[in-house]
């Protein structure tokens, strides 16, 4: 593995930035066993409507979704010669099954509080449609946040950096104090088009990085404020 990034710890991070922006699903909330899950649902439906199977595990469909959503979506849609039914059922099953928690990871909002008492802004930067704000009051996350980004803003999509400059504009945030945190090397890509830093979440360390695609990573949100994640 090529990780070649910095650890972010307390000393270096909490007290450099004054705003963070944050992507959502994998590293606010919990949400790829559910997504992972629904995908693979409308899929089988699919291939029982068809009467042809598709072979395809859950952590296969997570891993594509690592990468995006609308990656996993093309691949499969390619190999299976999919309709676009197959994505609308998805979407519908994602936001309607039970079986799989929804839900933000046991340290988004302790790590969210901490900075956010230091004097820090926070803001969200999802390709996930207005249901993000949503959820985050659902879980009285909101008042932790300045701004929002959607996909209902009809911004490119990551690793485009046009959200972030809209968040750096609108709200005058200073980009050499601004931290960009997700899951993804999107995320961290999008940071860099924009001028800021960028600290990949990795908690399975699982992603191969190459060149520098970022300032930090971590494997829990709990290094942005303590050395100890114990």
């Amino acid at each position: 593995m090529l990780a070649i990034c910095t650890s972010a710890r307390y000393n270096k991070v909490m007290e450099k930035y004054e705003s963070y922006i944050w992507d959502f699903d994998g590293t606010l909330f919990e949400s790829y066993k559910r997504m992972s899950l629904a995908f693979w649902k409308a899929l089988q439906e699919h291939s029982a409507e068809q009467g042809k199977a598709i072979a395809v595990s859950q952590q296969e469909i997570r891993q594509k979704m690592k990468q995006s959503v609308g990656f996993a979506w093309h691949f499969y849609q390619v190999r299976y010669n999919l309709p676009d039914t197959v994505m609308k059922r998805y979407r519908d099953l994602e936001k309607t099954m039970t079986e799989e928690p929804f839900e933000p990871f046991p340290e988004t909002k302790e790590v969210l509080s901490h900075l956010f008492h230091s004097g820090s802004r926070h803001f969200v930067y999802t390709h996930r449609g207005k249901e993000a704000e949503n959820y985050l009051q659902s879980f009285d996350l909101a008042k932790y946040f300045t701004g929002l980004v959607t996909a209902a803003d009809g911004f490119p999509a990551k690793p485009a950096p046009d959200a972030l400059m809209y968040l750096i504009d609108s709200y005058h945030i200073r980009p050499e104090e601004a931290l960009m945190i997700g899951d993804r090397i999107i995320d961290i890509q999008a940071a860099q088009n924009a001028g800021i830093a960028g600290c990949l979440l990795d908690p399975e360390d699982e992603i191969e990085v190459e060149d520098d695609v970022g300032r930090y990573c971590i494997q829990n949100l709990r290094e942005l404020i303590t050395d100890d994640i114990g």
